[in-house]
């Protein structure tokens, strides 16, 4: 599940307000979040590198942690779309993208949804969360 979300490096890629959000809802009193706000950074920074350290080890293209962020930035429509559920967009990669573009090899499309590839999202309202298919990426190389 690679292609969905939490990891170091897009937190680190995140906007402040973003990672704010992500605080707050983790339980970070609001009085104490400018505090710890720098901290916190650092934190992020440091395990971000550490994952694009362990990315390049595995052979993982590191443009797979920009194209998250390009997929997440162009699903506002469709996060628009459901503003009233408060989903939690995930990408899910088709494994095609997945072995040509990032050089991850043996995943599987069985369970993917088919909305994905034909709607471009499958909105799982009973988790709070939107898959996202490869939403405006370009054909990688």
């Amino acid at each position: 599940m690679l292609g969905l979300h939490g990891t170091a490096q897009l937190t680190a890629l995140a906007s402040i307000d973003k990672i704010k959000k992500k605080l707050l809802l983790a339980g970070i009193a609001e009085v104490d979040l400018e505090k710890e706000l720098p901290g916190f950074l650092q934190t992020f920074q440091k395990q971000a590198l550490l994952e694009r350290e362990y990315a390049k080890y595995l052979g993982i293209d590191a443009s797979f942690y920009t194209d998250y962020r390009h997929v997440i930035d162009a699903s506002s429509p469709i996060q628009n779309r459901f503003s009233g559920l408060n989903v939690e967009p995930l990408w899910w990669p088709s494994a095609f993208r997945f072995e040509r573009c990032y050089h991850i090899s043996n995943v599987l499309d069985l369970s993917r949804p088919i909305e994905l590839k034909t709607e471009g999202y499958k909105l799982i309202a009973a988790h709070s969360f939107v898959f996202l298919g490869d939403i405006g990426l370009n054909e990688c190389q």
